[in-house]
């Protein structure tokens, strides 16, 4: 119960790996359609780029004699300048590419070709002069077609699960699965077959992605409720949200970055509040109690969760969030007298209520051991009077 260590993660052993769906039986749930359509012709878009450039050069060399004078060593040079490219770059750019992402490095390798105008020319307009427009220019104008169109292809088209999952961007690997799913069947996210909650990567070392179909889903978010009363627990593990204006952009990127810490480690989801959609939902704002929260899903509309003054760091965030999540603090389960000792006397007036012990029936500490390390354990100091722990 309450604990983050723990993290609700299944251990798996490898005498059962055969029996949890992968990465790939995951992306085969997701349908055949327009998506997949769209990465065929953005890939293909982009192949042909490469094989036009090569074809260019056969032809472009010998037609533009005249027109642009060559020598044969500078003909040379041209012809051999994209293959050496190729050579020294490749490592370079498979480097880049499994670093930063696939799509990313693609897009911004089309960008070097506009560098062109940056370099500084003198140009002489002559508008009602006459221009030769030569054979080979029209092919260069071709040319140049495939790889315009493949990097606006490759924009509409999400980054790799494997990729993300490679670099540990859990909760955007599954959204990108679910997206796929939905472009290709029509059908909304919610529908996939298969409801994704990861425990371990996809990785060459056997590690596997856990998949629990929707009837284990629902049982396992059930045993995992830290408040025993089940009209505290959100509805399919959605928790819809909004933030209030008087934020600072940094405060939104770190609210934003602790409920995607619970996305990767729950089974919880954050969503931005609909008005259409969610009638119950959180409120990041700032009430006169500081840093506090509701535990569970209050079930009456909007409720706060309060980040004040002093309590915008990351943990502070994380722990507040887990209130919202259902948490209630560790050392207040029903058997913390087997492992702490409360000092009340050193505690301050008017924070005694934080350290009652609660009962089984608002409790379930589902038969967890205690976890002094636990986001939701109060410190030995918090809320002391003096520099003396409250918690020994």
């Amino acid at each position: 119960m309450m604990t983050v260590a723990e993290k609700g993660w299944d251990k798996v052993s490898k005498n059962n790996l055969d029996d949890i769906p992968t990465l790939g039986e995951a992306l085969e749930k997701t349908g055949y359609g327009k998506y997949s359509y769209c990465v065929i012709i953005a890939a293909g878009l982009n192949v042909l780029a490469s094989i036009f450039t090569t074809l260019l050069l056969s032809y472009v060399i010998p037609a533009t004699d005249c027109d642009l004078n060559l020598s044969v060593g500078e003909k040379g040079l041209l012809s051999t300048m994209m293959f050496t490219g190729m050579l020294f770059t490749s490592h370079l750019f498979g480097y880049l590419a499994d670093e930063y992402g696939r799509k990313y490095i693609a897009i911004r390798s089309i960008l070097p070709a506009l560098a062109i105008f940056l370099i500084p020319l003198t140009f002489k307009w002559d508008v009602f002069g006459y221009f030769t427009f030569s054979s080979w220019r029209f092919v260069i104008l071709l040319a140049s077609v495939p790889p315009f169109v493949g990097a606006l292809s490759l924009s509409m088209v999400k980054e790799s699960p494997k990729y993300l999952l490679s670099k540990g961007f859990k909760q955007e690997a599954l959204d990108v699965i679910k997206h796929i799913y939905s472009v290709n069947t029509g059908r909304p996210t919610s529908e996939f077959p298969l409801l994704l909650h990861i425990t371990r990567l996809v990785r060459p070392d056997g590690e596997v992605v856990r998949l629990y179909t929707e009837g284990e889903k629902t049982a396992r978010r059930f045993v995992r409720a830290a408040t025993a009363r089940k009209e505290r627990v959100w509805e399919h593990g959605v928790i819809p949200y909004e933030i209030d204006g008087n934020f600072s952009g940094l405060h939104k990127a770190l609210f934003k970055q602790a409920m995607r810490h619970w996305e990767n480690f729950t089974c919880v989801k954050f969503v931005e509040r609909v008005p259409a959609e969610h009638s119950n939902y959180i409120v990041f704002t700032e009430r006169p109690c500081g840093c506090c929260s509701f535990v569970g899903r209050r079930g009456n509309g909007p409720q706060a969760i309060s980040i004040g003054k002093n309590c915008d760091k990351f943990g502070i965030v994380v722990h507040e969030l887990g209130h919202v999540v259902g948490f209630w603090h560790e050392h207040t389960r029903p058997d913390r007298d087997n492992h702490v000792l409360i000092v009340r006397d050193n505690i301050m007036s008017g924070q005694e209520y934080n350290f009652n012990m609660l009962t089984g029936e608002e409790v379930n500490s589902l038969g967890l051991p205690y976890d002094y390390d636990s986001i939701m354990h109060y410190a030995r100091n918090t809320f002391s009077k003096v520099i003396y722990s409250i918690q020994v």
